[in-house]
């Protein structure tokens, strides 16, 4: 449960950097489309921050921890 839950928060940080930089680079560069792949790369981060929570939220009720 534990590594299910690193693993979460490490690909969420990956997801969070490449939107930042897809994003600086889509607006400093006028290509619409690294901006709209940031903007999806912010829903995916969403969902594995979801994900997270609730690994985590299962791992206190198990008191897994």
């Amino acid at each position: 449960m534990v590594g299910l839950g690193a693993a979460c928060l490490i690909a969420a940080f990956v997801v969070a950097v490449y939107a930042l930089g897809a994003a600086v680079a889509g607006a400093f560069g006028g290509d619409r489309r690294l901006v709209d792949s940031s903007r999806r790369a912010v829903y995916g981060l969403c969902g594995l921050l979801t994900i997270c929570v609730v690994v985590i939220q299962a791992a206190f009720a198990r008191t897994d921890l």
